[in-house]
């Protein structure tokens, strides 16, 4: 807020009094400054007392303001700034204007700091606002109605969702087809070993657990487990031929070592250059194929030490006669893998038709992604969108709030609408205040109140 004065030039006029004669007595009587005292030495002898004087200062209210002396007379006649002006407590600027829903507001945007946890910082900023209402005058209140941590709640809520299901997928894919509850458990237990090592591996780097490492884990679910079910059915071979458990994990650990470390490398080779990326894109993706290259590497580590060490303990010889929960799962499957050989072998019996086939693909995927739009990142349904008003050169501020009210009302009248909150006499685009622009942040309900929108 500010001290308004408002100057009546008719008064001014009439008392030959100036805005510089003003201003001088407004830097000369409003001073916050040490009176003095009277009485102190050196003084005449016989002095009793010490007085001290105490000056009004700096003034604090509007009737203070206009009791200040613009001119005085010969004859004592006073001419004060009440007499020449209008003084009042008001806004420190009338350039700009907020409102929520149509009511006037005060809009205070505030911005976490790059290492910030932006959801930290939200419940922090609630918090806070709920300690200082208590000192708010009765008619003022308190919204947060633009809250960008929304969207990263909700996604980080899914996310979880997508990595329970998965996880729930993985295990029971990987029983299907091993079809032993020991051989599923020795898969399974590479999972949380694997991640519990990339989650460490990522918090000693100083990274958070985002939209786009939570991503990257979700991916990794489906590698992780890649080794170690290479190890056991490599196990359960070697156990098929008549070895124990020790000879036969040794045996197929000799074997199978090499391709599990060049698999890796293989990887490695293609997520860790999206780590050395430069600029914007290699800071979004760093964490992505950081955690990726962690989760692939620690899963081979698993699998060469943890999983064979288990298989050594646990895995027992399959029976001759798989259980009856199995069987119609097995015929589908051979009937799945006779159908595919019977394929391949006519491709082989065919090369022309196998290279027609891959040139045909080949084309399918040079032609979709030639089409496809692209963008830097996803066009998402995040909650909110902005909307811009740009008026003529010149136009005032009454006149752009005006229109603003009516794009308002045509906003609320949308039922996935929630709020909206208008700010005029600033634009957005540029960063600058200015009469003729204004812009609109318009908060969306729940996702699960209302459809999608379209981008």
């Amino acid at each position: 807020y500010s001290m308004r004065i408002w100057l009546r030039p008719d008064r001014m006029n009439a008392l030959n009094i100036t805005t510089d004669d003003i201003a001088q007595a407004l830097r000369e009587q409003n001073v916050q400054g040490a009176a003095g005292q009277v009485g102190t030495p050196p003084v005449f002898n016989g002095q009793q007392q010490t007085l001290t004087i105490n000056g009004i200062g700096r003034l604090s209210d509007a009737a203070g303001f206009g009791q200040i002396v613009v001119r005085s007379g010969e004859r004592g006649q006073l001419v004060r700034l009440s007499d020449v002006a209008t003084i009042e407590l008001g806004a420190r600027s009338y350039s700009s204007g907020a409102q929520l829903n149509g009511k006037d507001s005060a809009y205070l945007g505030i911005y976490p700091t790059p290492t910030a946890n932006a959801l930290q910082v939200a419940s922090a900023v609630r918090a806070e606002l709920t300690r200082l209402h208590a000192r708010f005058p009765a008619d003022l209140t308190w919204e947060v109605k633009f809250d960008t941590t929304r969207f990263v709640a909700a996604t980080i809520k899914e996310i979880g969702v997508s990595l329970g299901l998965t996880l729930l997928a993985v295990v029971v894919v990987v029983s299907l087809f091993l079809q032993s509850w020991r051989a599923t458990l020795i898969v399974a237990l590479a999972i949380p070993v694997s991640l519990i090592g990339t989650f460490a591996v990522l918090y000693a780097l100083g990274y958070s657990a985002n939209t786009l490492s939570l991503f990257a884990i979700i991916l990794a679910l489906t590698m992780v487990v890649d080794d170690a079910i290479v190890v056991v059915e490599s196990v359960e071979t070697k156990m098929a031929e008549g070895l124990d458990r020790g000879a036969a994990t040794a045996e197929a650990l000799r074997q199978i070592a090499g391709p599990v470390i060049a698999t890796t490398l293989v990887l490695l080779a293609v997520f860790v250059p999206v780590a050395m990326l430069p600029g914007i894109v290699g800071e979004l993706y760093r964490q992505f194929a950081v955690t990726l290259s962690t989760a692939v590497t620690l899963s081979s580590v698993v699998a060469l030490t943890l999983t064979p060490a288990l298989c050594a303990l646990l895995l027992r010889p399959r029976p001759q006669q798989p259980a009856a929960i199995w069987r119609g799962f097995n015929r589908g499957l051979d009937t799945v893998r006779d159908g595919y050989g019977r394929l391949v072998g006519r491709m082989n019996c065919r090369p022309w038709l196998a290279l027609a086939a891959t040139m045909a693909a080949a084309g399918v995927v040079v032609f979709s992604f030639t089409t496809m739009p692209k963008g830097f990142l996803p066009q998402e349904d995040q909650g909110y969108f902005f909307a811009s008003v740009q008026l003529p050169e010149a136009a005032s501020l009454e006149r752009t709030e005006a229109v603003m009210a009516q794009a308002r009302e045509l906003l609320l009248l949308n039922p996935a609408v929630e709020d909206v909150i208008q700010v005029s006499g600033f634009n957005i685009l540029n960063g600058t205040s200015a009469s003729n622009g204004g812009f609109i942040s318009v908060m969306l309900k729940d996702w699960h109140q209302r459809p999608p929108l379209e981008a």
